[in-house]
């Protein structure tokens, strides 16, 4: 998973203190239904992945970071 993905679900979680593992699995669940129906977020984060990806394969596996 792409670490902006990642960032922003663990954001939409953690927003406000967890007190309940039934707490924690609701904002996860919740979280993911609103990245889901954000078709031009995900749209993004997926455009964001593959210019990564390239990079990284363009330069063989080596640090990429700098180029993206």
């Amino acid at each position: 998973m792409d670490y902006r993905i990642s960032g922003w679900l663990k954001d939409k979680v953690y927003a406000r203190q967890v007190n309940t593992p039934e707490d924690l699995r609701g904002r996860i669940v919740t979280a993911a239904d609103e990245l889901r129906r954000n078709r031009e977020a995900l749209r993004e984060y997926t455009q964001s992945l593959l210019v990564g990806a390239r990079k990284c394969i363009g330069v063989y596996g080596e640090i990429f970071e700098h180029l993206i």
